[in-house]
């Protein structure tokens, strides 16, 4: 104790100095002197100069060591306390002490402990706010845990506790940590020790302990604590820190029963409250919902702060004041079964004396909020039978009869503290159309630990309130027949409900989920859940592709227009199941004793979304079009229950629009003739279809070679800066048009598109863009036929880059089929309103359901059967209001030629005879004579036409009727005209086909040729020129295609296929012959054999005349092919083989040869060729591919 006290003596002479680092090193050094005379007095001296070394050092090490040194000018003797070698036994060092030292010990360590707690929080600083908790650590270890080993009564050792800890709950009032400066994380469980709210708690628990303990002394003492007289003895004593009077103990203790110290922990526990939803708001943990406080590390300690401060008030009997604790403790303590059932009974100790009331008689929602608490309380207290009727019963009077009302909402579809959790599926449908009936499974799990008997199910969905029928309920799974209709549901069971629903007969009917991807609703959180420019997303189930999209009835009236489809729906309504309500009462409680009739309990479950986090994007969609969401369900439901949410669609059109031609034509129509494509239409299998009317419009593009698309539109949407748009009556691009058949006429019709119709056939609606019409009643399955017949001319014979460049487009045609009907479906069953909730739903009486479905040659097949009638007073009658809808299809065309021309250089052609031309030139490599057309004035020339087709389908087949020569228009310079040697009869006829002649068809793979000869003379002026060799007609007839069997219509069946028709007169397209340059010889050259029949073994001779047509001496290099060579023919050679062959201006000679053939057959004879000097030309070429076949005769 000297040490003690010279060491506080020594911090005051220094703190008085203003020097208080000095100062607090000695309050330091006596703290640790206490905490070693404390254990000291605490234990024998034995056991203290053993462990002195080494237990007691570590219980308060000063931060330096005090040895012999002056501190200004003042000398301080210390040496037996620091030096490390000496070890003090108090035993030896002090007189025994008196029998209250402890006590006054405790004294000075309070006080040294609050000197240096102070010193640390109100320095402001990192190492003072530790030092400051660390001598809070060890001031616990050391002075307040458990006193063993000493008689020290209990209240006594909770009254210092509790002091200790108001003292540093008000330090840390007064100097909050957290805003002196900033730890870091490793410091965060030091921040967490000196909450403000976590210390004023602390202390509320110690008072409350301390309370307890004096009220069971105060009962075990009772008379005993009256004040006795003051004793002279207690004048005469030294009043030192802590020393006890004559009184000992008990003046203590009378001075403790005086003070109010639950009144003090109730003061505490309010502020810690107080402070504890400050942080959490500070937190912003309150903007979300309150399940999110469950997961929370603060939602246990929150529990306990409003449990203690729920308690405190209901031990002073203020149940009014206790209930709002009570029920925020409550949903606190989810999950902390022991805590929350203790909670509930002490709700219910409230209720039973106090059961509140909204100030506000019109606040429902208070009034419900607040019995839904109540009821929640009754059966989560684990309460008996007969306490839970009493508990009903009572409430029932109070809340003025009848049934009781019970609301909870659910974050969580699986969370056990709900009385019941359900699901509602689909399992035969994922949509649906209005009227129809559907399938629904209904899945309830009763958590309760009482078997309950359910009066009725109702579920709340978009479309209003759904109610079960009693027949529904007495076939559900897992359940015992009740009474009236009911059934009982045994504790912690689940069962089953099937039944039909009947969907709404209009969409308005369904209200939209006016919830964003959070559960706000439209402005709420400062962001709105609605975006300004919503835009279709993909990944969904339906067209409107997971975008969340508002209805027409919610666009401003002047934005209706504007905004247009981005902000409509698209694809139909979610139809879900999000509410539940149970009319039920305990079963044990009606069987229990007394006749008091028990409550009715209505249960309504409302599932919610909690919010979105702050820090989320609040992008608007249409949850229920993802399919993780449409198909989310508990583990314990397989996926074959089906999706939860219903996509239930306007009416629908069930029809089927089929296109016949494309898959045999390949999507392609034949040029010259009428193609018609036919187009099925075939009911659904639940609807009869009535008032089907059609109409048709095409448009037509042309794709030139360099991919540039060029649309044909009439005059007045030409535009000057558009190149893509050509105008349709424009003969060049021969536009396609929709034709029907005109029997009146027999002759082509010329039309404003520049070229004429066929035979029979006319224009049809605008046009020829389009046409309506009109077809018979369907009956479900049947089908009907529309035939679309397309007409386009061939090409024609236009020479120069821009026709080129037009006849090598494609040519493509679109067309768009709109089928409206008025749709009846025997399946929809009317059924008689009911009230409901209508969750925003329009109410009303059910009206005409009006409504248009659109699909791309799509039928939407309800996959529901004709169910039962849902309900027991449901009608059997059809409904006898039709539905108007409309099916879009459309198609493509390509246009195709029927066949392609090429053309060939023919045998036999005239020998080059010294022309100039780079492809008669001696030094010519032969790759361009193969393809170009050479003649001389009054020569022939041979030329060969092959045709074929392009068309990969084998069902475009043409059959060639003739192919005739047509000579072009004389020009001044050119005449061109079939030889004699080609013609038929004096006829340009080239070939005529027969009808056993099965080479005139045409398909794929297959081709026709035909050779011929024309005469080509310049004019007497000219001396070279350039023309055609003419044209080809070529006369041609289709193949239609077979029509189906169940075709009955008159106009169809009249042409006996579909495809491209056969029209009354061939179809003719007109191919350009080859180009050919014709000039003026300086040579003439003709090759001859005598005889022209030549027979084995008998000379013949080969006569090669040339003949100089020029005024100039010319001179021939001549060369023939050795005809040793040529030993394989069989024939024998003599005569000229090399040499030069001179001639005058104008002479003509003869070179002959002699042959002999040795053998019958065919022969070629061999090549010669002469080549002129002046021009360096050949004169005379035979080649092996150009020269003609000689033929031996036996």
């Amino acid at each position: 104790p000297l040490v003690i006290r010279y060491c506080v003596k020594i911090a005051f002479f220094y703190e008085f100095q203003l020097k208080h680092e000095k100062s607090l090193r000695y309050l330091a050094e006596a703290y640790r002197h206490v905490c070693r005379y404390y254990l000291y007095l605490r234990s024998n001296p034995k056991s203290i100069e053993q462990t002195d070394a080494t237990n007691l050092t570590d219980i308060a090490t000063p931060p330096t060591s005090v040895s012999n040194v002056t501190h200004d000018g003042v000398e301080v003797e210390l040496d037996m306390i620091n030096n490390p070698k000496k070890s003090i036994v108090w035993g030896n060092a002090v007189p025994p002490p008196p029998a209250d030292m402890i006590h006054q010990c405790k004294a000075v360590a309070e006080w040294l402990n609050l000197k240096l707690l102070s010193a640390g929080f109100s320095s402001k600083t990192e190492s003072g706010f530790i030092a400051a908790t660390t001598q809070w650590r060890e001031h616990q270890k050391a002075f307040c845990g458990p006193e063993s080993g000493l008689s020290i009564p209990e209240w006594l050792a909770w009254s210092f506790v509790s002091r200790q800890r108001l003292v540093l709950c008000q330090l840390v009032e007064r100097h909050p940590p957290s805003s002196c400066f900033d730890l870091d994380a490793e410091n965060d469980e030091l921040l967490a020790l000196c909450s403000p709210w976590r210390t004023s708690l602390s202390a509320a628990e110690s008072l409350l302990r301390l309370a307890r303990e004096i009220d069971r002394t105060r009962d075990s003492l009772g008379d005993e604590l009256e004040t006795p007289p003051e004793s002279d003895s207690d004048k005469l004593r030294d009043p030192f820190i802590g020393t006890l009077d004559s009184g000992g103990l008990t003046t203590i203790l009378r001075e403790e029963c005086r003070t109010s110290h639950r009144q003090k922990a109730l003061e505490l526990v309010l502020k810690a409250t107080s402070l504890f939803e400050g942080e959490l708001r500070k937190e912003k943990r309150g903007f979300y919902a309150e399940d999110s406080f469950r997961e929370s590390s603060s939602s246990r300690s929150g529990a306990r702060m409003y449990y203690l401060a729920g308690g405190i008030l209901l031990g002073m009997n203020r149940h009014e004041e206790a209930v709002p604790h009570l029920q925020k403790a409550s949903k606190y303590a989810k999950g902390w079964r022991d805590l929350e059932l203790s909670i509930r009974k002490m709700l219910i100790g409230c209720y039973e004396k106090h059961v509140p009331t909204h100030s506000d008689p019109m606040a429902n929602e208070s009034s419900q909020a607040l019995a839904s608490m109540i009821l929640d309380s009754y059966f989560n207290a684990e309460m008996t039978s007969d306490d839970l009727r009493k508990a009903l019963g009572q409430f029932s009077k109070i809340s003025g009869g009848g049934a009781l009302k019970w609301y909870r909402e659910s974050f969580n579809d699986e969370d056990p503290d709900l009385p019941f959790t359900f699901e509602v599926t689909f399992p035969e449908n994922i949509f649906a159309t209005i009227g129809d009936t559907v399938k629904a499974t209904i899945s309830v799990k009763s958590n309760l630990d009482y078997a309950v008997h359910i009066n009725s199910v109702v579920l709340l969905s978009l479309a209003g309130e759904l109610p079960i029928t009693s027949s529904d309920l007495m076939r559900a799974a897992n359940v015992s027949e009740g009474s009236d209709g009911g059934i009982i549901i045994q504790r912690k069971f689940e069962i089953t409900i099937t039944t039909k629903l009947v969907l709404p007969k209009d969409l308005k009917f369904i209200a939209s989920d006016d919830s964003g991807n959070g559960g706000e609703q439209q402005g709420v959180a400062g962001k709105g859940s609605f975006s300004k420019s919503a835009r279709p997303r993909s990944a969904g189930l339906t067209s409107a592709g997971g975008a969340r999209l508002l209805s027409a009835d919610q666009l401003p009236k002047e934005n209706k227009v504007t905004q247009g489809w981005s902000l409509r729906f698209l694809g139909g309504k979610p139809l879900k199941c999000d509410g539940i309500r149970l009319s039920f009462y305990p079963v044990q409680v009606g069987a229990s004793g007394g006749g008091e009739q028990v409550p009715v309990i209505e249960l309504t479950i409302d599932k919610k979304k909690p919010r979105t986090a702050a820090n989320i994007k609040r992008t608007p969609f249409e949850e229920e079009n993802y399919i993780a969401s449409a198909w989310s369900r508990p583990l314990r439901l397989p996926l074959s229950c089906g999706p939860r949410s219903l996509r239930v669609l306007g009416p629908q059109p069930q029809m089927v629009i089929t296109n016949i031609t494309e898959p045999l034509t390949d999507g392609k129509s034949l040029e010259g003739t009428v193609n018609r494509v036919l187009l099925k239409l075939q009911s659904g299998p639940g609807e009869h279809c009535t008032n089907i009317s059609y109409n048709v419009s095409c448009f037509s593009v042309f794709i030139t070679p360099d991919g540039t698309t060029k649309r044909l539109v009439p005059e007045q949407e030409l535009s000057s800066e558009a190149e893509t748009s050509v105008h349709m009556k424009n003969p060049k691009y021969r536009t396609p048009v929709l034709v029907s058949e005109n029997p009146t006429s027999d002759t082509e019709e010329p039309i404003d598109y520049g070229y004429t119709l066929p035979a029979g056939w006319k224009l049809s609606g605008d046009e020829g863009r389009g046409l309506n019409g009109k077809l018979r009643v369907l009956k479900g399955g049947d089908a009907s036929y529309i035939q679309l017949d397309l007409f386009r001319p061939s090409a024609t014979m236009q020479a120069g880059a821009e026709a080129e460049e037009i006849n090598a487009s494609m040519c493509k045609t679109d067309f768009y089929v709109t089928v409206s009907y008025r749709q009846e479906r025997p399946s929809v069953r009317t059924r008689p309103s009911r009230g409901g909730r209508g969750r925003g739903a329009d109410r009303g009486g059910a009206g005409k359901g009006r409504g248009r479905g659109r699909g791309r040659g799509r039928s939407f097949v309800s996959t529901s059967e004709e169910f039962s009638a849902a309900s027991e007073d449901q009608s059997d009658e059809t409904s006898g209001v039709p539905d108007d809808v409309t099916l879009e299809y459309s198609g493509t065309v390509v246009w195709s030629r029927p066949m392609e021309a090429s053309f060939i250089p023919g045998l036999g052609a005239n020998q080059p005879c010294g022309i100039i031309h780079p492809s008669t030139k001696i030094d010519h490599s032969g790759d361009e004579s193969d393809i170009e057309f050479i003649a001389v004035d009054g020569g022939k020339v041979a030329a060969k036409c092959t045709l074929h087709t392009q068309n990969a389908s084998e069902e475009l087949c043409t059959e060639i009727v003739g192919i005739d020569f047509e000579p072009t228009e004389e020009a001044c310079d050119l005449k061109v005209e079939l030889s004699e040697s080609s013609r038929n009869d004096g006829k340009c006829e080239l070939y005529k086909s027969s009808i056993e002649d099965r080479c005139s068809v045409l398909s794929v793979g297959s081709k026709l040729s035909v050779a011929y000869t024309v005469d080509v003379n310049l004019s007497n002026d000219e001396t070279m020129a350039r023309a055609n060799l003419g044209a080809l007609k070529v006369n041609w007839m289709p193949f239609p295609l077979k029509l189906p069997d169940d075709v009955t219509s008159h106009s169809i069946k009249r042409f006996n296929g579909h495809g491209p028709l056969r029209l009354l007169k061939p179809s003719t397209v007109r191919f350009l012959g080859p180009s050919c340059e014709v000039q003026r010889a300086p040579f003439k050259a003709d090759v001859s054999v005598h005889p022209t029949s030549p027979r084995v073994a008998t000379p013949f001779e080969v006569h090669y005349e040339i003949e100089n047509l020029t005024n100039f001496h010319q001179t021939l290099e001549l060369a023939m092919t050795d005809p040793s060579g040529c030993n394989d023919s069989g024939l024998l050679f003599s005569g000229l083989i090399n040499g030069k062959l001179v001639l005058g201006p104008n002479e003509k000679q003869i070179l002959a040869y002699s042959v002999v053939a040795v053998r019958a057959g065919k022969a070629v004879l061999p090549p010669l060729s002469a080549s002129s000097n002046r021009y360096r030309t050949w004169v005379v070429h035979d080649t092996g591919d150009k020269h003609s076949p000689l033929y031996i005769f036996p």
